[in-house]
């Protein structure tokens, strides 16, 4: 017999559901079997990224027409994290992420926050590699500097369309934003700003 079969009744290894002499444990057959399919699926997409990327987008886009799904998805979320040892998991979970991949992190949250932030891009990739390429603000032609570990670089989006304009330093932004406001421009207004 093969030392890795695994006992559908018990759990444990070395032999088969048929042979087996031992007390029934499900839960350690559902960890088995579990553990089992995760690693053949990461061995499959290891093996197939394209095709693994396919799936993954006609999977996400069949969700996403479910009107329901956010909504759901929502609940679900908050029911798991009402529990305490699921709260606290979660946060080691993800401070762990974070401190082991710090530049996708940065990534990440950055383009996170700008989709909070109301802008709207076509490739949020590109527009991220052309973020953190900027060196100087177009407005004032200033280089970016840091306060402390904080580069003050900024994008700058009209906030009634999304439309990205340009990166700027903080003051331009903010010499923006109030110059808008003042202005009170309509939608049709806004556009990048020329070079």
């Amino acid at each position: 017999m093969s030392a890795n079969w695994l006992c559908h009744l018990c759990g444990q290894r070395g032999h088969r559901k048929t042979a087996c002499k031992n007390d029934p444990n499900p839960e350690l057959v559902d960890q088995e079997v579990k553990a089992y399919r995760r690693r053949k699926t990461a061995e499959w997409r290891a093996a197939n990224p394209e095709k693994n990327k396919e799936s993954s987008r006609k999977s996400g886009a069949k969700k996403r027409q479910n009107p329901d799904f956010r909504e759901m998805a929502r609940q679900r979320s908050a029911a798991w994290r009402e529990k305490e040892e699921n709260r606290i998991k979660g946060i080691e979970t993800a401070a762990a992420w974070r401190e082991a991949n710090p530049e996708r992190a940065h990534k990440t949250t950055t383009i996170s926050r700008w989709k909070f932030c109301g802008v709207v891009h076509d490739d949020f990739e590109q527009l991220y590699d052309a973020y953190m390429q900027a060196t100087n603000c177009e407005d004032c032609g200033t280089t970016f500097s840091y306060k402390g570990d904080t580069l003050w670089r900024c994008l700058d989006h009209c906030h009634e369309t999304g439309v990205f304009r340009a990166f700027v330093c903080n003051g331009c932004n903010t010499r923006r934003g109030f110059a808008d406001r003042k202005k009170a421009k309509s939608p049709q207004e806004c556009s990048p700003t020329p070079e």
